[in-house]
């Protein structure tokens, strides 16, 4: 899914190069360990996971996914955005909690793929990573107000 792609490369990447950058020789070799290795190996099992349900389902999309399809499906996108969650909050990347949220709402999506066409389901989840993209590209976008200085 392109959405999953758009979640990992909305910005994040330069920033992520920055603060590595930024951090103390010590602090990198943690942040090489934990957001570049652990955080990464968790966002690739679940894009495999998912590739594993896409070829449960990608038969006929109008018909209900065999079990173990609906919830490779759900569980390997939600794993990829707690993956994906960890890893900017490891480098400080911004709020990583509406990527906790919607990794819960995806692992739910499972149920969806047991009682509807599993084309229902990615829908389901394709429509959860645009809010999460859209809600962040427009948090970024959204103007600070100032503070008001009192003594000034």
């Amino acid at each position: 899914m392109a959405a999953l792609w758009w979640c990992y490369f909305a910005g994040d990447d330069e920033r992520a190069g920055l603060r590595m950058t930024e951090a103390s020789s010590r602090r990198r070799s943690t942040l090489a360990l934990t957001a570049f290795a652990l955080d990464h190996y968790v966002m690739i099992l679940g894009l495999v996971l998912l590739a594993a349900g896409v070829r449960f389902v990608t038969g006929d999309v109008f018909a209900v996914a065999p079990a173990a399809g609906a919830w490779l499906l759900a569980f390997g996108v939600a794993l990829y955005l707690v993956g994906d969650a960890r890893y900017r909050q490891e480098l400080a990347l911004g709020p990583a909690l509406i990527r906790y949220l919607a990794a819960l709402v995806c692992a739910a999506t499972g149920l969806i793929g047991l009682a509807v066409a599993s084309l229902w389901q990615l829908l389901a989840l394709l429509i959860v990573l645009v809010v999460v993209i859209a809600g962040e590209a427009a948090r970024a976008k959204s103007p600070t107000i100032p503070s008001i200085d009192p003594v000034s």
